[in-house]
């Protein structure tokens, strides 16, 4: 069952950037084998640090080939996005702009990526930039607010929209009149394999988190699992399977088959706690975590 493993992570308010934590992206590379229970259980290889900068480096996304974008301030004034080879472990600069750029998410043609663009009065929209080099384009010009982003077509998305409620919001490119599709949403939400819903955390206040499956037209809700305690950051493996990390420990369910969560990994031993911000592949072999502790 292949998933779409799109972690959306931007913004969720103008921040001074004196506020950004310092921490560093790290990957690792997995390997897979069957467990007693014909469960696909990863083993974990070391953690390398592909950033090894001062300041924030966040937010990574893998491009088909294997190489990742991220967001990372170099100058303490805003962020900008940069591409990192795990061949030859070079790292380029992607934008270079006035603005801060976050969340670097493919888009479905292929030759663009968007980004969540915080502008000089602060206002937070949707742009997008040639993979290549070139000029930027404004996606949604009159929707603000926007701290994550999926694509779910070449035209249509589903939105994080920061409010009070946050909101998840589909929204079609040409029609710009997003949709609420949940209230209280968190920041990690994915494309489900039938294209026709989404997978989506929900965080209401005092209860416990849940990640559903929300379908975009009937809006119809199914559990399918309860978050690792405090959790909101996950990936699904190529079998269908979550990832979760908690502090320095990184967990796995298999939600058709498994009522609890199994700790499959703790990377305190390396250096790494506080783990957030999980990406996978699209074969399962790469996963990247952003630790606020350096190597």
């Amino acid at each position: 069952m292949r998933y779409l493993p799109f972690c959306l992570l931007a913004l969720l308010s103008p921040l001074a950037f004196s506020q950004l934590p310092d921490n560093d992206i790290f990957l690792v590379e997995l390997s897979w084998s069957k467990s007693e229970d014909g469960r696909s259980l990863p083993k974990l290889g070391p953690a390398r640090n592909i950033t090894k900068q001062p300041g924030y480096e966040n937010q990574a996304h893998f491009l088909p080939d294997g190489q990742i974008l991220y967001t990372a301030s170099r100058d303490g004034k805003q962020t900008d996005i940069f591409r990192f080879d795990p061949k030859s472990g070079n790292t380029t600069q992607v934008t270079a702009t006035p603005e801060s750029e976050f969340s670097p998410t493919l888009m479905m043609d292929g030759r663009h990526f968007s980004v969540v663009r915080v502008e000089a009065d602060q206002t937070q929209r949707l742009w997008q930039f040639p993979l290549d080099g070139g000029e930027p384009r404004l996606i949604l010009p009159e929707v603000t607010s926007v701290g994550y982003h999926t694509w779910l077509s070449p035209t249509q998305l589903a939105l994080f929209i920061v409010g009070e409620p946050h909101r998840l919001v589909w929204v079609d490119v040409a029609k710009s009149q997003p949709k609420t599709l949940l209230n209280d949403v968190g920041r990690c939400f994915t494309l489900a394999p039938d294209k026709k819903s989404l997978y989506a955390v929900h965080k209401p206040e005092g209860k416990t988190w849940q990640i559903l499956q929300l379908g975009l037209s009937d809006q119809k809700r199914e559990v399918l699992a309860e978050t690792v305690e405090g959790a909101e950051d996950y990936v699904w493996t190529p079998d269908g399977a979550l990832l979760m990390a908690r502090e320095s420990r990184l967990y796995l369910l298999h939600p058709k088959r498994d009522k609890q969560w199994r700790q499959i990994a703790d990377l305190a031993d390396q250096g790494l706690k506080g783990i957030t911000r999980l990406a996978l592949d699209h074969k399962g072999r790469y996963l990247t975590l952003v630790s606020a502790t350096k190597l």
